[in-house]
């Protein structure tokens, strides 16, 4: 009922056209605005196989079927490509495994410098000390910010062009750094590094880069697993009864369990 309530949201307040001519002039036209809530198609529940949508005409929104509805089928409306952690924080609910398409899990950056870190050996300070100036170089530079996070989608990482950048540094020797910092930005190792331009962090990708880099970010793929209250083998054997935990558990199994089979996708790649 709520989206009857608030049907005067339709639109943004009207603006009118300005006239530099005559400002008070009662002939401005209208400025029309862009929908800001439509109650029918609020009350339609979200999901990614969506069997209808929202069309906007010239004089009207209209509600359409994207494909045949039986007769006491649920009429599905799009909120448009979102993940399950973006539907939990906005509407309260979230899509079992595998359903959502547009699934992510966001890695904090901190975890691949944890990773790498886990690679050196602890007593040889120069090297920790090489890793300490490249990660705080990839920072000074805005390659990353300290609470920036790597985007893992259904297909391998979205945001991979930060991903390649800071494995590339972070990967360097010595002599490597200091030619890149030299160069700003740009040194011989780029045109000999595993990934070119042209190769993507996608799962089918993964497998035929430099085995460092498969080993940093397999790594980096465990140590976020290890945040999770629960293991991935835990949350499949409650998914087996999901149907019969209340809501908000329901949802939350649905959120964690999607997430985790996102990494171990990454760490079989990785294998």
């Amino acid at each position: 009922m709520v989206a009857f309530v608030m049907a005067y949201s339709f639109t943004e307040p009207q603006g009118k056209k300005q006239d530099d001519s005559d400002d008070d002039s009662d002939d401005e036209e209208t400025i029309m605005s862009a929908p800001m809530m439509v109650p029918m198609a609020d009350m339609l529940n979200h999901i990614t196989k969506n069997n209808a949508k929202l069309t906007f005409g010239k004089d009207a929104l209209k509600m359409v079927t994207t494909r045949m509805i039986k007769k006491g089928e649920e009429v599905y409306n799009t909120y448009g490509q979102v993940s399950n952690l973006h539907l939990m924080h906005m509407y309260g609910f979230a899509e079992p495994y595998p359903n959502n398409i547009n699934d992510v899990v966001e890695i904090p950056v901190i975890r691949l410098l944890a990773a790498a870190k886990e690679q050196l050996d602890d007593s040889d300070s120069t090297d920790i000390t090489l890793l300490d100036e490249k990660w705080k170089y990839l920072v000074e530079t805005d390659v990353i910010a300290e609470d920036d996070v790597f985007v893992l989608g259904t297909d391998g990482f979205i945001t991979d062009d930060v991903l390649i950048e800071s494995m590339k540094v972070l990967n360097m020797n010595r002599s490597e750094f200091t030619e890149h910092v030299t160069k700003e930005g740009w040194s011989d190792a780029d045109s000999e590094s595993s990934l070119s331009s042209e190769i993507r962090l996608d799962f089918t990708k993964i497998p035929n880069i430099d085995v460092k880099w498969k080993n940093l970010l397999k790594r980096m793929g465990e140590l976020h697993l290890k945040c999770y209250p629960t293991s991935l083998d835990m949350d499949e054997k409650k998914m087996v009864t999901a149907l019969l935990l209340q809501p908000r558990e329901r949802y939350a199994l649905y959120l964690a369990h999607g997430q985790k089979m996102l990494i171990k996708f990454l760490l079989d790649s990785c294998s």
